[in-house]
């Protein structure tokens, strides 16, 4: 854990938004595709899920890739 705070912390990078969908299967295929095609680790990913109130009945997934800054 204390190894994927220290790569995401801040000034080290930016979180960058890869999709936002209804669908948690669709969810799931995209944290699969970037984690095998592009060798994004899971510790680099983060879900948010935003409150909804109860009257509502889905819920938004925003899926987003941290990317490290390379200016050194």
């Amino acid at each position: 854990m204390r190894r994927s705070v220290a790569l995401t912390a801040p000034g080290t990078g930016h979180w960058e938004l890869v999709l936002t969908t209804l669908d948690k299967a669709e969810l799931r295929a995209e944290v699969r595709r970037l984690w095998a095609e592009e060798g994004v680790e899971p510790s680099r990913m983060r879900i948010d899920s935003p409150c909804t109130r109860l009257t509502e009945a889905q819920t938004t997934y925003r899926l987003s890739r941290f990317v490290p800054d390379l200016s050194d």
